[in-house]
């Protein structure tokens, strides 16, 4: 009875583990779609600044993005699609090379399920401090979209 117990435990185990391992490709380019669409749309998008430094993009009442710090410097830029958090990119200037490197963060559901380095490499999210920078993002977003509550 015992084994039988351990033998449902782990086929459920595995089953669950196979479900959460890896973003699918269709949510990823979902993702990449409406980050497209906001940055063509972006003129057309209505501007606010705050003290922060920070700018939100308005399309009607809904934030669309928010370019928080000093644009191509340092800062990070949040990507908004019906309230929810869905992309993030943090930029900062080194100044040993002389360039911007920068951090890609995809989100789904509210939960960070990539994140790509300047070279474009996975970052292992099953680290605990990685998996901690996203619900950095997420508080971090929340707070400064709160500013530009109208």
């Amino acid at each position: 009875m015992n084994n039988f117990l351990t033998t449902i435990f782990l086929i459920i185990s595995v089953a669950c583990y196979g479900q959460t391992e890896i973003p699918t490709d269709k949510i990823i380019n979902n993702i990449k779609k409406q980050y497209q669409s906001i940055q063509n749309n972006l003129k057309s998008y209505e501007e606010t600044k705050n003290e922060a430094p920070a700018t939100a993009y308005y399309d009607s009442s809904e934030i669309k993005l928010i370019v928080f710090g000093e644009a191509e410097k340092n800062g990070v830029d949040y990507y908004f699609s019906n309230g929810q958090l869905f992309f993030a990119v943090d930029y900062n200037f080194d100044k040993t090379k002389n360039v911007v490197v920068s951090n890609r963060y995809y989100f789904s559901n509210g939960k960070l399920i990539l994140w790509l380095d300047n070279d474009q490499k996975k970052i292992d999210l099953s680290l605990g401090t990685n998996s901690i920078v996203g619900q950095g993002l997420k508080a971090h977003s929340s707070k400064i979209k709160d500013a530009f509550k109208k």
